[in-house]
């Protein structure tokens, strides 16, 4: 994955300054309970109780795993947990905690616009922005989040989807960042067009409200999900976003969606896909703007629709899994199909 990188404005003094090793070591070493007594490690299988936290002589906290024989500060210890560098230890750390990095956060402030982004300032003149996207590895409150959907982190993994340290944006010399929180994670999805050409990044962040969700610099060329396809199979379903193309990948379908619903299908598009399955079927929201985009698709097309029954009151496949779960998912995926 290619990343910009930019300079992390932090040293562990600024964070030893709002809290304790103690503390870190508490937060993200599940099994510490007291200083000085043994406990299993989370770093390795285990059954044996054969690490401690103590104070050296120094008085600095350490970690101590006397059957490998390493000693990790509160830092090496964040490092080996999530398999990071010492900045994003930093960083992770400051951002659990909330720590400010001396980077000045902003509430999101972003309309998605093809391949640019258009800033709520008027008057403005249109400029190109810039993202800069540091990555992280998946957390327990991840996992908690997508699973509810039926997908798995190592579907995430294959798709090019992952979590986000932090997100920012650079735009008429100005920088709005955004930082991972658990109560409001960040998720960037890699776009790629019909022949697998790198577009740009999708910004997800699942919990802001409807027009904050979505900030990218990829374009309408976008199909999501592309990776995620064999060569050959029986059906695709063209549905209205990456969560249920995940969601479908899950239950053992072939799915892609464009870059939205209201988007339409190239004809080389059309072609390239048709050409590897032998029928395309549309699932996109129950909603009036689902089924007129569905309709458009199949005048243009002759692709059949299909819906999520507004019985189960849910508008897609993702929150019917969410509601339902996996059995009752797929029973009524093999009515409507």
């Amino acid at each position: 994955m290619n990343f910009e990188s930019v300079e992390i404005r932090l040293k562990p003094s600024d964070i030893l300054s709002k809290i304790s090793e103690y503390d870190i070591f508490k937060y993200y070493c599940s099994n510490f309970e007291s200083i000085g007594v043994s406990f299993l490690s989370d770093l390795r299988k285990t059954d044996t109780p054969n690490c401690r936290i103590f104070f050296t002589h120094s008085n600095e906290l350490k970690y101590h795993d006397f059957k490998l024989g390493e000693t990790l500060n509160c830092w090496q210890y964040v490092m080996e947990k999530f398999g990071c560098n010492f900045n994003e230890a930093l960083n992770i750390v400051s951002n659990d905690f909330c720590i400010s990095s001396g980077i000045s956060y902003i509430e999101p402030r972003v309309i998605v616009s093809n391949d640019e982004f258009k800033l709520k300032i008027s008057n403005k003149p249109r400029d190109k922005s810039r993202l800069e996207i540091k990555s992280q590895g998946w957390n327990i409150k991840d996992f908690d989040f997508w699973s509810q959907f039926g997908i798995p982190l190592n579907t995430l993994d294959l798709s090019e989807a992952y979590p986000a340290n932090y997100v920012n944006i650079i735009k008429n010399n100005q920088r709005y960042c955004y930082s991972y929180k658990k109560t409001n994670p960040i998720y960037v999805y890699n776009e790629y067009d019909i022949n697998l050409n790198f577009l740009g990044y999708r910004v997800y962040f699942p919990f802001e409200d409807k027009n904050r969700k979505w900030i990218n610099n990829s374009s309408s060329k976008a199909i999501q999900g592309i990776k995620l396809l064999p060569e050959k199979g029986e059906l695709l379903i063209l549905t209205k976003s990456m969560k249920d193309v995940l969601t479908l990948y899950g239950l053992g379908y072939n799915a892609v969606s464009l870059a939205s619903e209201t988007t339409s299908l190239m004809e080389y598009e059309y072609n390239k896909l048709i050409h590897r399955f032998d029928n395309i079927v549309s699932l996109y929201d129950n909603d009036e703007t689902g089924k007129k985009y569905s309709q458009n698709n199949l005048d243009i097309w002759n692709i059949f629709c299909t819906f999520i029954p507004e019985n189960t009151q849910c508008k897609d496949v993702s929150d019917l899994y969410k509601k339902v779960g996996k059995e009752e998912c797929e029973k009524v995926l093999k009515k409507i199909l």
